[in-house]
């Protein structure tokens, strides 16, 4: 059994900067969380590669996503897996429309 609170804590870390530096909320699907403890668990290093699993498949392809301008400042951004797309994720400005409740209530005052 993986425990999901590492994958957790470093989501948290990666939405505190966004809401920092771009004022952006991050929030992710259930699926989303279970590819990344696919991506980021091993049976020898435990959670140890979690960190790079998030990095390359949230940190790297949303800041490309913002130099392209694809989000505004003060977006609501969810990232999702869809299942026709094995090797990543997917950033959307809206919900997904079969989403289960975000893995983490992410708010922006």
């Amino acid at each position: 059994m993986v425990c999901r609170r590492p994958v957790k804590a470093l989501h948290e870390l990666i939405r505190a900067l966004l809401i920092q530096e771009h004022e952006i909320v991050l929030s992710t699907t259930e699926n989303a969380i279970e590819f990344l403890i696919s991506k980021g668990f091993h049976e020898d290093y435990g959670a140890r590669p979690l960190r790079r699993a998030i990095e390359r498949y949230i940190e790297d392809p949303l800041a490309e996503e913002l130099l392209r301008g694809r989000f505004d400042s003060s977006a609501k951004v969810w990232v999702d897996k869809k299942e026709e797309d094995e090797d990543n994720l997917v950033f959307l400005d809206e919900a997904p429309e079969k989403s289960e409740p975000p893995a983490t209530a992410a708010t922006a005052d």
